[in-house]
């Protein structure tokens, strides 16, 4: 069974965003790569470089009858967040979508549909930016997103105290993720995922918040996806979601 707190995230998730996020909502494909983590994360330096490097900046690709229909059960859902964490609860299947209510603002016809359309999404390069990875003593590795990536200046991935810390708070469990045939959008890859999940149910107030490195499979690139939300009393206060991807095997130049 999926964690009661994972449940919590997953209506929040509904809730909070728009367009494609929706998608953990109805389908959590990757739950089921996930393994909890024994042993000491993978190597960074197989993971993202150390030095300066250029990412692709990546957005997931939807087509504009998945935009109408996401948002359409959004709106539904947003209306009664209570209701949608209780039925997220009470029919929570492993790797299976919510089954349909009517409370979904669709029809049983268009939910299916957009189950459908969610499972074809595809993650696709909208830009290119540059990041630094700086190597600090006792295995911290900090970076700096610049001018493009702000967002990830200052985010720290302290390997001694397996944590990231970051602007939304420091990380308190970690999981391997092992490749999959329920990585659709991304195609199948390896690597630790670094979660923190805090929220008061009754309030809906708290943060969750997800970083992740690793290797896709196919290419043989890197990805790193770091998505961190920010609750009060069921609004979203502050989000940040960012999908790079990026060359494992060039020569990184070192920060001036």
């Amino acid at each position: 069974m999926i964690p009661h707190s994972s449940l919590l995230m997953l209506a929040l998730l509904a809730v909070g965003n728009t367009d494609s996020r929706v998608y953990a909502a109805v389908q959590s494909s990757q739950a089921a790569a996930r393994a909890e983590v024994t042993t000491a994360a993978d190597p960074i330096h197989s993971l993202i470089p150390v030095g300066t490097f250029t990412v692709a900046v990546m957005d997931f690709v939807t087509s504009p009858r998945l935009k109408e229909l996401t948002q359409r059960f959004q709106i539904a859902v947003q209306s009664d967040p209570a209701w949608l964490l209780e039925y997220t609860k009470a029919n929570d299947r492993p790797g299976v979508p919510l089954p349909y209510h009517s409370k979904m603002g669709l029809s049983e016809v268009e939910y299916r549909e957009m189950l459908s359309l969610l499972g074809e999404m595809r993650l696709s390069s909208v830009a290119n930016a540059v990041l630094t990875v700086r190597a600090e003593p006792n295995r911290r590795f900090i970076l700096d997103g610049g001018s493009t990536l702000p967002e990830l200046t200052g985010i720290v991935i302290d390997l001694e105290k397996n944590q990231v810390e970051t602007s939304f708070g420091v990380t308190t469990t970690n999981h391997a993720i092992t490749p999959s045939s329920g990585q659709k959008a991304t195609g199948p890859w390896r690597g630790v995922s670094w979660v923190r999940e805090d929220v008061d149910e009754a309030t809906m107030t708290g943060t969750i918040l997800r970083f992740s490195v690793g290797q896709m499979q196919e290419s043989g690139k890197g990805i790193l996806y770091y998505d961190a939300k920010r609750m009060a009393n069921g609004s979203m206060e502050a989000r940040i979601s960012r999908v790079l991807t990026y060359d494992l095997s060039a020569e990184r130049s070192p920060k001036p």
